[in-house]
């Protein structure tokens, strides 16, 4: 036996030994003390001493012997990070410094995370045999860590409310100091995994939804120092109730799996209520599942309830909805967009923000939308919710809705899955912030005339079923049909932009289409009275012109007719606007047809738009206008219309 094996022996002879002699006081204490504040934090202590020897057990399975030889072979300054956060976070244990230790906690998950969407998150890159070893590993350091985290949580609002009177059970703070050998992984995970067992089950070992009801004075830490959302993932099993179909829904570490067949989908909700709150979750909706609906939401589960929701539909693999309800009603909440990617194909995040002031729905740290509260004072805002509610999957077949289209059943079993829970609550209004729009992947060098790009993802605002988007490595196409029952479509981009050549092909619908309007467009905020807008409007009753204008602060009168020289209906034509600070130009298939310039209007001690605009395209029935003395009256004979736009591009900004 050599003089490092003789040393390694002797260190876990004495680890047992304390084990043992520690082990035997907690069996022979009572439940008051084997169950204290002191425990709590004996119990983070040791999911601390666990993580650390937990990474020389990563070592060991990528075939090095040692932790600085793994760093150098992955994640070097990540994995420093995490050397250093578990060994600084068991010093400020120790002295009683439960906020820091936290903090360091959660940079230590956060630097791990990291680690593992770099080298390990892409399933298409080859990754070694070893390494791709180290995921399991890494992910029982996360879930040690959570629990270490949610235990000095706990005890903290124990040391809150809770008079320590008598002698609590104290535990040798050397058992988890690291002895820098794989070989110490037994000792402690058989010390972790017992006294784990002896654990008090009242609330949840990783760090995720607490009840709400614990004031910020029973929390001897306050939530606003932590990072916003946390990033250590809960436990789904501990979390979370199976509303039904139980043997359909599976919970497990920090994911839940639905599977739905014939018989029935499944739904699950949290354990606990919120009223405000930041929750991101990984998702991918079942592949080729049309018909099936799946959602992320919370609900208040109420008779009229109030409720925030991400929904996906089984036709539409590239879709994401947002809606929202409030005192159980629905009606004009729906908002769409359509994704330049499959939502179906892998795993994407997704993020709820909620508080007083607006509620934020993003996908992959990109916003989506922002509903904002006219009031933040409870019950004086009637159309933003409020109401307390739990967290919500969801799994269903809604082929009988029309909208989600038919299923078939011999593709099934479907399956819904969600992984890495994160959730941060109560909120303060200011509390958290969505992190900066990242750069315009088409910018040049000289910050200006960038190359366009397509209009994605395409915002649907009304009227979804009627839009019908086909995309192509390189083309891009998309129809809005106008329906018996009134119904057209307009879709929009999702960001504004200051100036731009805003471009698309339009192909007007066929028939007799009086009384129809087809517009391709840019606006500062559609419906808003005070908005600036620059169109092009091709009018149902003469398909043989389009008509240009602007609008400046909601006020138009700035028409001109222009003479195309075809049938639009007959063919797909490129229409274009430039617009920038100086003028707006008009163009149809690259021909300049109109220019407006600033100084002209200025002369003319007219006004010229200035705001930020967003593109849009519509379709809708504008013969109530004037009488029908501008589209022309309404007949309807040929239903439904069907108006095609294709390769829509925006290239932004310019000079």
């Amino acid at each position: 036996m050599t003089i490092h094996e003789m040393r390694v022996a002797l260190q876990r002879l004495v680890l047992l030994v304390l084990l043992v002699s520690d082990f035997l006081q907690l069996c022979t204490s009572t439940p008051v003390l084997a169950f204290n504040n002191r425990s709590s934090l004996n119990l983070a202590f040791m999911r601390i001493g666990t993580s650390r020897s937990r990474l020389m057990e990563a070592a060991r399975a990528a075939g090095v012997t040692n932790l600085v030889q793994l760093k150098d072979m992955i994640c070097k300054s990540e994995l420093e990070s995490v050397d250093l956060g578990l060994s600084a976070s068991h010093t400020f244990l120790s002295s009683g410094k439960s906020e820091e230790a936290v903090r360091e906690l959660l940079a230590v998950d956060n630097s791990l995370d990291t680690c593992m969407k770099n080298f390990m998150g892409d399933e298409e890159e080859e990754i070694s045999t070893r390494i791709h070893q180290l995921r399991p590993i890494f992910e029982k350091i996360r879930h040690s860590v959570s629990s270490a985290v949610d235990l000095i949580d706990r005890s903290s609002r124990r040391s809150a409310v809770e008079p320590q009177e008598s002698k609590n059970l104290e535990i040798n703070p050397r058992l988890f100091q690291s002895v820098g050998s794989a070989d110490q992984t037994v000792v402690d995970e058989v010390a972790d995994e017992t006294l784990l067992a002896m654990a008090d089950d009242d609330g949840p070992r990783s760090w995720g939804p607490q009840e709400e009801s614990r004031s910020a004075s029973t929390n001897s830490f306050s939530m606003k120092h932590l990072p916003l959302p946390p990033a250590i993932p809960s436990i789904m099993d501990e979390m979370m109730n199976v509303d039904y179909c139980s043997p359909h829904v599976e919970l497990y570490g920090a994911t839940a799996t639905i599977r739905m067949d014939s018989s029935c989908g499944g739904k699950f909700h949290s354990r606990s209520k919120y009223s405000s709150g930041v929750f991101s979750v990984r998702m991918k909706p079942p592949q080729g599942a049309s018909g099936a609906s799946s959602s992320f939401y919370i609900s208040s589960n109420d008779e009229n309830p109030d409720l925030i929701s991400f929904d996906f539909i089984g036709n539409h693999p590239n879709r994401i909805l947002t809606s929202y309800a409030v005192h159980g009603k629905y009606s004009g909440t729906l908002q769409t967009f359509s994704m330049e990617f499959d939502t179906t194909a892998k795993l994407h995040d997704y993020t709820i923000k909620w508080d007083a002031e607006s509620v934020i729905w993003m996908v992959d740290n990109r916003v989506l939308r922002t509903l904002r509260s006219s009031s933040q004072v409870q019950d004086l805002d009637s159309d933003y919710p409020r109401k307390p509610g739990h967290v919500y999957g969801y799994l269903w077949d809604a082929s009988d809705m029309n909208w989600a289209g038919k299923i078939n059943w011999a593709d099934g079993p479907f399956e819904m899955v969600y992984a890495d829970l994160r959730t941060t609550s109560p909120l303060a209004v200011g509390q958290w912030h969505p992190p900066p729009a990242a750069p315009d992947p088409s910018a040049a060098a000289s910050g200006f005339h960038h190359v366009p790009v397509p209009l994605q993802p395409i915002v649907i605002d009304y009227c979804g079923s009627n839009i019908d988007i086909q995309d192509s490595e390189n083309h891009h196409e998309f129809s809005i049909l106008f329906d018996s029952l009134g119904c057209g479509g307009r879709i929009k981009s999702l960001a504004k932009y200051s100036t731009g050549m805003f471009s698309g092909k339009v192909k007007c619908a066929d028939g007799d289409t009086s009384g129809l309007l087809t517009s391709l467009y840019i606006s500062s905020g559609e419906g808003n009275p005070l908005q600036d807008e620059i169109d092009f409007e091709f009018l149902g009753d003469n398909k043989g012109i389009v008509q240009t204008n602007f609008y400046v602060n909601g006020v138009g009168g700035h028409e001109q007719w222009i003479d195309l020289g075809f049938d639009c209906s007959q063919g797909f034509h490129t229409y274009a606007i430039h617009y920038n600070t100086h003028s707006i130009q008009w163009f149809v298939d690259s021909k300049l047809v109109r220019t407006v310039s600033r100084s002209e209007q200025v002369k003319l001690q007219d006004s010229f738009p200035v705001k930020r605009m967003r593109m849009y395209a519509s379709v809708w029935n504008a013969s109530g206008v004037e009488n029908g003395a501008w589209t022309g009256p309404w007949r309807g004979d040929d239903l439904p219309f069907v108006a095609k736009f294709s390769d829509l591009t925006i290239q932004s900004p310019l000079p």
